[in-house]
C-alpha cells in the first residue's frame, strides 16, 4: 500500500504542483504572443513613460491579470509584462520546471534589446521561476514575494512520510540558484503562509 501510495504521488505530481487558469481577455492591456519551443505564451503588456522594463511571474493557480490596476499605479514609468504560464491563461503548453525557466530566459531574450534595464518580480511559485531566471540573465532587480528556498523542501514538510526527494521531477531549487544572482534582492515573507 504504501508503495502504491508513492507511485501515485509520482505520477501526480505535477497535478498536485501546477494549477492552471483558464483563459481571460482584457482590454486593459496589449496581448502580446512569444512562440517558444513547445509553447505559445500569451504576456499582457502595460505601457510605462520610461526605457525600463518589469517582468511579473505570478504565484501558483494566481490570475496574474488580477494585479495589473495595482502595478499600473505602483510602476507608471516601468513597461510591465505579465506572464502567463505554459499552461495557464491562454498560453499553450504543459507545465514544468525545465520549460517554465527556459520560457522566462525566452521572455527576457526578447525583451532585452528594447529595454536600459530589466526587472523581476516573482511571487510563490513564481519566485522560482524568477530566482532561475535573475541566476542566467543580468536582471537590475529582483523581487521575491513568500518565495521558498525548494519544492523539495515545501513538499518535505507537507508530506514527511514519504520520500519526495526521491519523487519530485521539478525541485525548483532557489537556494541552489542564489550564490549567481547579481542583482539587488527583497524578500518579503507572509508570516501566515501556511504552505511556504
Amino acid at each position: 500500500m504504501y508503495a502504491g501510495l508513492c507511485a501515485w504521488l509520482y505520477i501526480k505530481q505535477r497535478d498536485m504542483l501546477y494549477f492552471p487558469r483558464p483563459e481571460v481577455h482584457l482590454d486593459s492591456a496589449e496581448t502580446i504572443w512569444l512562440e517558444t519551443p513547445g509553447a505559445r505564451l500569451k504576456l499582457w503588456r502595460l505601457p510605462g513613460s520610461g526605457r525600463n522594463a518589469l517582468v511579473y511571474f505570478g504565484g501558483n493557480a494566481e490570475p496574474v491579470h488580477l494585479n495589473i490596476d495595482t502595478f499600473r499605479a505602483w510602476f507608471p514609468e516601468h513597461n510591465i509584462y505579465f506572464v502567463n504560464y505554459r499552461g495557464y491563461g491562454g498560453s499553450t503548453g504543459t507545465p514544468n520546471e525545465t520549460d517554465l525557466c527556459a520560457d522566462a530566459r525566452a521572455i527576457y531574450d526578447h525583451l532585452r534589446a528594447g529595454y536600459g534595464q530589466i526587472s523581476v518580480i516573482g511571487r510563490s511559485l513564481g519566485s522560482g521561476v524568477a530566482t532561475c531566471l535573475a541566476s542566467q540573465r543580468d536582471i537590475a532587480k529582483l523581487a521575491l514575494i513568500t518565495p521558498f528556498d525548494s519544492i523539495r523542501a515545501v513538499a518535505s514538510n507537507l508530506y514527511p512520510m514519504f520520500p519526495v526527494a526521491l519523487l519530485l521531477e521539478d525541485s525548483f531549487d532557489s537556494a541552489a540558484y542564489a550564490s549567481a544572482i547579481d542583482a539587488e534582492v527583497l524578500i518579503m515573507l507572509a508570516t501566515e503562509d501556511n504552505i511556504i
